[in-house]
């Protein structure tokens, strides 16, 4: 197995790329909002979240490309560090994606309360986020706009 800087440094980089926007993101997210946590937490176990990171080209790169580089034929063999990878990546995409449920699901309560649609308490949760991450109205990016 990999020495453990080498398995926290992979960890840390598979959640980076949990984090990166893409589809699977934004339809946990949105998912979450419209019909609550616990229809979020099924997108995040469900089928739809399967296909769409094995679609996605920047999960492929990564799996190709970057993964191979945290394995060593000195610490054993390949086969099984690369499958202890590829699980820690599918642990570390597991913990983002519940945590994006969970906030979605947290934040867009009291708009569904207020009688909004859950269509629309996902349309607006979306448009909040990104108005504070790409700065609005003031043109600054950055949560601290």
């Amino acid at each position: 197995m990999p020495p453990f800087d080498t398995t926290l440094a992979f960890f840390a980089a598979s959640v980076v790329l949990a984090l990166a926007p893409r589809p699977d993101n934004v339809f946990v997210l949105l998912h979450a909002a419209s019909h609550g946590r616990g229809a979020g937490m099924l997108a995040v176990l469900g089928l739809c979240s399967v296909l769409m990171n094995v679609s996605n080209p920047k999960v492929a790169i990564f799996f190709v490309a970057f993964l191979p580089q945290f394995t060593n034929p000195a610490h054993g063999n390949m086969v099984l560090q690369i499958c202890f990878l590829g699980s820690l990546f599918m642990l570390a995409a597991l913990l983002v994606f519940g945590a994006i449920a969970y906030g979605a699901a947290v934040a867009a309560q009291p708009l569904r309360q207020r009688g909004v649609c859950g269509i629309g308490a996902a349309t607006r949760l979306w448009v909040d986020i990104n108005f504070h991450l790409y700065g609005g109205a003031t043109g600054r990016r950055g949560l601290s706009a």
